[in-house]
């Protein structure tokens, strides 16, 4: 069946070319969708138009090696090359620290009934996108899904679950399901009370992401290696007691949901151990040291979070010395 997005002509953006971006263009794709996908590097842009896009869908179940590979279909375009008010919905796919900027850039090309979703881990992301263009046209993709680089134009989808998408705003756009239907291939579903999910990500993420980056291991480090499991619950607990005295209602039980995520996504590199490895800055700020901030705002001590913070700073700074040498 077609959706009526696409019937309409929907034409959809997305900011941000990486593992996340790529991964919704898949979606996209499987819904007869070609996205518009945004650089501000031309270079990059370039690259993609010369050697294409693409997904490999990894079968857990299978030696690796089977992977199924999937060239994307997209318009590769830089931010001049649109005109404004051009798009109808747009995904901003950048990493947390870049959303801002990526935000300001994209602007002039939203019209004005334009749909923007902030992709983000952690916190801070969708709180600016409702500043900037009001609750109404803005809202949050909580996407569980295990995504990592091969090379810069090739990726690799290690499994995912059921993602969620909402609005902190007391009645959701319309065009919010529409998107979801575009995004079925994902398992995407609209909930109302988006901040539970966001808060249950971050809180599994605090002990994931750093955790595995600290190991180098893949997620499956979670689930196998008793210390690692350990530590990894004692974090989660941590954040949800956060949780609880900011008041957040979290839709599932987090211990329950660390397990769940680190099963389904036990082949995939976190992205936070991905940007050690390549010299990159992380996004622990907006994940550990969020918690660490609201906790402090609460009255809550979030000493896990606060250790893991400063260790992966500590090892960002020498992944990132090493990778200027």
């Amino acid at each position: 069946m077609v959706s009526s997005a696409v019937r309409a002509g929907f034409k959809v953006g997305i900011v941000g070319g990486g593992a996340v971006g790529t991964l919704l263009a898949y979606a996209l794709n499987a819904s007869g969708v070609v996205p518009y996908i945004i650089y501000r590097d031309n270079n990059k842009k370039q690259k993609r138009l010369e050697k294409g896009l693409k997904i490999l869908i990894r079968d857990v179940a299978r030696e690796l090696g089977s992977d199924k590979e999937y060239r994307i279909k997209a318009h590769h375009v830089t931010y001049d090359e649109l005109p404004e008010k051009f798009l109808d919905v747009v995904f901003i796919a950048t990493k947390a620290y870049d959303f801002k900027d990526a935000l300001l850039s994209v602007l002039p090309l939203l019209n004005d009934s334009c749909i923007a979703i902030s992709c983000q881990n952690g916190l801070g992301s969708l709180e600016y996108l409702e500043r900037m263009l009001g609750k109404e046209r803005a809202a949050a993709l909580i996407l569980n899904a295990g995504v990592y680089e091969v090379d810069d134009v090739t990726y690799v989808l290690a499994g995912y679950g059921r993602s969620y998408m909402g609005q902190r705003c007391r009645d959701a756009s319309p065009k919010l399901g529409e998107v979801a239907k575009l995004l079925h291939l994902l398992d995407v579903r609209v909930v109302k009370d988006v901040e539970g999910y966001r808060w249950l990500k971050l809180i599994v993420n605090s002990a994931i992401n750093p955790i595995t980056a600290i190991l180098k291991a893949k997620n499956s480090i979670i689930i196998e290696d008793p210390l690692a499991a350990k530590l990894a619950s004692k974090t989660v607990l941590e954040g949800w007691l956060v949780s609880k005295a900011a008041k957040i209602n979290l839709p599932r039980n987090p211990l329950v949901e660390l397990l769940n995520v680190a099963y389904h996504t036990r082949d995939n590199y976190s992205s936070m151990y991905q940007d050690i490895i390549k010299g990159k800055r992380t996004e622990i700020d907006y994940i550990n040291a969020a918690i660490v901030e609201v906790g402090r705002r609460v009255g809550v001590r979030a000493v896990i979070n606060q250790v893991l913070t400063y260790i992966i700073k500590s090892l960002e700074a020498s992944s990132q010395s090493v990778a200027e040498d």
